[in-house]
């Protein structure tokens, strides 16, 4: 319920503040409450709970244009993306904690940080 409950008001927010533009939310939105009726019992098998359990993934994804071949990653990819998570966050609490002499510093390392860098 908390988890549905998070998804929509995401969803309404990003509606409200126009985060991203050509996305129908509405319909996602609709979609999600209208699972909430086709929760199986609990005299369904394992099978029709997994069946379940992808139709919100796959409302999302239709609603970010998105495969889930799009958004799989590897063990070793998730890997890097928490790593570079982590370093970010140090750099935060870095940021917090230091004494700021130098702002024009911060500014520029804060322009590099959380940016998507092709390699070749």
């Amino acid at each position: 319920m908390l988890v549905k409950f998070a998804r929509i008001k995401i969803a309404s927010l990003s509606i409200e503040f126009k985060v991203y533009k050509g996305l129908d939310f509405q319909s996602a939105i609709a979609h999600s409450e209208n699972l909430e009726t086709e929760i199986p019992d609990n005299k369904q098998s394992m099978n029709v709970y997994r069946a379940f359990t992808q139709k919100p993934i796959e409302t999302w994804l239709k609603t970010f244009y998105l495969t889930l071949e799009m958004v799989s990653l590897s063990k070793e990819e998730i890997n890097s993306l928490e790593n570079y998570l982590y370093t970010n966050l140090l750099l935060i609490e870095c940021k917090r904690s230091a004494v700021m002499r130098l702002p024009e510093l911060w500014d520029q390392i804060e322009d590099r940080m959380l940016r998507v860098v092709l390699q070749d």
